[in-house]
């Protein structure tokens, strides 16, 4: 494992800035999952499967990832393995210089969960999930990778479950901005403070999308850019393409 500072880091990663841990499709028995992973490369628009010698997360839905800028290290937490229906609390670092994965034993695990909000935010160089609980809690939790401790951040009471959020860090706001979840805010852009497990409503000037389960992430000087999801009250996914701009609060449809 390599550690330095996000602000100096020089760039040693390949270039491949989206990988694809797990997953599962429809089957005839219900639900096929895997444990293979993938990089996707843009320049060449070319997904290519990686393999390792070592071990890997198991096969399993609804995981979070998110890439660790200062440690150069992706990091995947939870999900839920369908074979034995369990909610998994494992921890695990994806190293794409050296080609391998390593199961982490940090301190204080959270409870296992899937589907929640993830997301790496640089200035506390912390990886942060946020959401519910099956129990319908709405909890917020801290990984320190320097430490190998997860901390819990508070709980907010009287909430219902929030799956399906997402996290995206603006540079701009130097902010994770959280869209999207199964309750009352899913069309709401909200701001999330770490420290004090508290949200505030980032203001917009007209309605964006309303949805969850879709895809998130900030484009620096664009904003953020949202694709697909479920629309509130739809029993179809959508393949629009959203993009909000926190600088004036306005959403466009491209």
């Amino acid at each position: 494992m390599s550690w330095c500072s996000g602000a100096s880091r020089a760039p040693t990663r390949p270039t491949h800035p989206w990988e694809a841990p797990g997953g599962g499709k429809p089957a005839a028995n219900g639900y096929d999952t895997f444990s293979e992973t993938w990089v996707f490369d843009p320049f060449g628009e070319r997904w290519s499967q990686l393999s390792f010698e070592g071990p890997t997360p198991r096969a399993e839905i609804a995981e979070q990832f998110a890439d660790h800028e200062a440690a150069d290290l992706f990091v995947l937490y939870g999900g839920f393995t369908l074979n034995d229906f369990r909610v998994l609390d494992d921890t695990w670092h994806l190293d794409l210089v050296a080609g391998n994965w390593e199961r982490a034993e940090p301190v204080d695990p959270p409870p296992g969960r899937n589907y929640n909000a993830f997301g790496y935010e640089p200035s506390t160089e912390l990886v942060v999930v946020s959401g519910g609980l099956m129990e319908g809690l709405d909890e917020t939790w801290a990984y320190d990778l320097k430490a190998l401790r997860w901390t819990f951040m508070g709980r907010r009471a009287g909430l219902p479950e929030v799956p399906y959020a997402r996290f995206a860090y603006v540079e701009e706001l130097d902010a994770l901005l959280r869209l999207g979840e199964l309750g009352p805010d899913s069309g709401t852009v909200l701001r999330n403070d770490v420290a004090s497990n508290a949200r505030s409503v980032v203001a917009a000037v007209n309605d964006g999308p309303n949805v969850s389960r879709h895809a998130l992430s900030a484009v620096p000087g664009v904003g953020l850019v949202v694709f697909g999801g479920l629309p509130v009250e739809s029993q179809g996914f959508t393949n629009a393409l959203w993009v909000f701009d926190p600088a004036v609060g306005s959403w466009q449809q491209r």
